[in-house]
């Protein structure tokens, strides 16, 4: 038996598959964050078995490998591979979920949404928090973030 050949899992773990898996990475990550954010609609991550990596799997299998089977078969994605790439899409729709991208939107900027008089935060944490971690709210900018921008009002680009 020739000592090079791969078997099982690592059988599928050819440059191949994890382009293909990191291209759907990317596509789920947009997919999601404009679902979530922009469109307004379903949380695309938040199940046992998203549909944010379901979708694109079902896409590689039907559309992807069916078209390699039918005019390229000897390139045809294996069924090795096809797990591997299930894996990173998978792995992957845990990034732009709950796990990461709203901690990472909400965290920084709720502190000063959310102070109130009668919670009396900025008297008892805000001297504690990091400057260069928590958005001030300067000229309302977090309130506008939360609510949006007023009639009349654009977005001042600071570059």
């Amino acid at each position: 038996m020739d000592k090079n050949r791969r078997t099982g899992l690592t059988a599928g773990l050819t440059p191949r598959a994890v382009v293909i898996g990191g291209l759907l990475s990317v596509a789920l990550a947009i997919w999601v964050c404009h679902s979530s954010y922009i469109a307004r609609s379903s949380v695309l991550t938040i199940t046992h078995l998203p549909i944010a990596t379901l979708f694109p799997f079902i896409l590689t299998v039907f559309v992807l490998n069916g078209a390699l089977r039918r005019w390229w078969p000897a390139k045809a994605l294996t069924p090795q591979e096809r797990i591997l790439i299930f894996l990173i899409v998978f792995t992957a729709s845990a990034l732009p979920g709950w796990a990461f991208t709203t901690y990472w939107i909400a965290v920084p900027s709720m502190p000063y949404y959310f102070a109130s008089t009668e919670n009396q935060w900025a008297e008892l944490f805000f001297h504690t928090l990091p400057t260069w971690l928590v958005v001030q709210d300067a000229n309302s900018t977090v309130k506008w973030f939360y609510e949006g921008l007023p009639p009349g009002k654009s977005v001042s680009w600071i570059f």
